[in-house]
């Protein structure tokens, strides 16, 4: 009788050396979180990088000064103040977490449910009990990108207007407010 080619004891040995290490690895994961440990936040280097971020309605780019006003300027990758640097906060729901911090004046972008976006001198995820400098990363990618933020009125994106204003606006992720990370 011709042989099949397999041979069932040799098959169900690597079936067994398979789900032990298998075993092994869902022990050590169990392990690692009970214990406490959980892996560092991504640093700038290891997420995104460094770059403008462009309106894509508009096509200025992103600005802000020392005193901590926003606003888009023609973009011109000679200045400085231009470029941000998206730092890795999480991921929920589906979405990055990220802090905009401006890489000239060291100054995160917040959300001020007051009404207003500016940039603080602070990076944590919530510097005041009336802001949020932590955004939702909403979109297929960093060409186009809506970042947005919970507010007491709902969903608040950055949004921006020829004129260079950068206010927080209804989140309807239109093109007003999507950006591109890069010229």
């Amino acid at each position: 009788m011709p042989s099949t080619g397999i041979n069932w004891a040799t098959e169900q040995g690597v079936y067994r050396r398979v789900r032990a290490v298998i075993a092994a690895a869902v022990i050590a994961i169990v392990a690692l979180a009970a214990s406490g440990v959980r892996p560092a936040r991504a640093e700038a280097a290891d997420y995104v990088g460094v770059n403008v971020l462009r309106n894509i309605q508009t096509g200025r780019c992103l600005d802000s000064d020392s005193q901590g006003r926003v606003y888009t300027s023609p973009c011109n990758t000679s200045v400085s103040n231009q470029y941000w640097e998206p730092l890795f906060r999480g991921h929920i729901g589906g979405y990055d977490n990220v802090t905009l911090k401006n890489a000239a004046t060291g100054r995160c972008l917040a959300y001020y449910w007051s009404g207003k976006i500016e940039t603080s001198i602070q990076c944590d995820e919530d510097p005041t009990a009336d802001s949020e400098n932590t955004f939702y990363a909403v979109g297929s990618g960093w060409s186009s990108v809506v970042f947005a933020a919970a507010g007491p009125s709902g969903m608040m994106a950055v949004h921006s207007n020829y004129a260079g204003a950068v206010v927080p606006a209804k989140a309807n992720y239109g093109n007003w407010q999507r950006w591109k990370f890069g010229l």
